[in-house]
């Protein structure tokens, strides 16, 4: 038997806790995350469009071996998603994607805008660590696809799914020199 204690990542099934754990370090900044997105819908506000903010329970980056495409899977409250899916009902498709991004660290933050041709503008904010393995996957997969998705779902798996054409809008900025 071995003599480490409980929990202390030496068992490779075993979490350690002293490393930090991707949505620990995304927490550190999310409130600034979740305050851009407020701001950039008050901009959007002031410009004359309508808009939904989107406040995620879970960010995953998925890196498409499923069949299902690569890009991110976002869950959204119940409420927030019964306004989406009357956005997206409407029959107005999403005509254009903003996206801001700052990265921090080891971490990239974004604020995706889904600007739709009626005048509405869905606020969804996301992130992703740097150098994930299964992030890096998803990049190289969208790169080779020419595209990367927004999965909005519930928590039962009801979802509406958006295709981003160009890919590199989420992909880590190149470092510079």
């Amino acid at each position: 038997m071995d003599d480490a204690p409980e929990g202390s990542g030496s068992d490779p099934g075993i979490p350690d806790p002293d490393e930090e754990m991707p949505n620990q370090a995304a927490m550190a900044n999310w409130d600034a995350v979740v305050a851009d997105m407020e701001a950039t819908a008050a901009e959007y506000e002031d410009a004359g469009w309508e808009t939904l903010q989107i406040h995620p329970g879970d960010v995953a980056v998925l890196d498409g071996e499923d069949g299902r495409g690569p890009g991110f899977d976002v869950v959204v409250p119940d409420p927030e998603f019964e306004a989406l899916a009357e956005i997206f009902e409407s029959g107005t498709d999403v005509e254009e994607t903003a996206v801001f991004r700052a990265s921090v660290e080891s971490m990239t933050y974004l604020v995706l805008v889904l600007q739709h041709a009626d005048g509405t503008a869905v606020l969804v904010p996301a992130y992703y660590r740097v150098g994930d393995p299964g992030v890096e996957a998803a990049f190289r997969r969208a790169e080779a696809t020419g595209e990367f998705r927004t999965r909005l779902r519930t928590l039962t798996h009801d979802q509406i799914v958006v295709s981003h054409e160009d890919p590199s809008l989420f992909a880590p900025e190149a470092a510079e020199d």
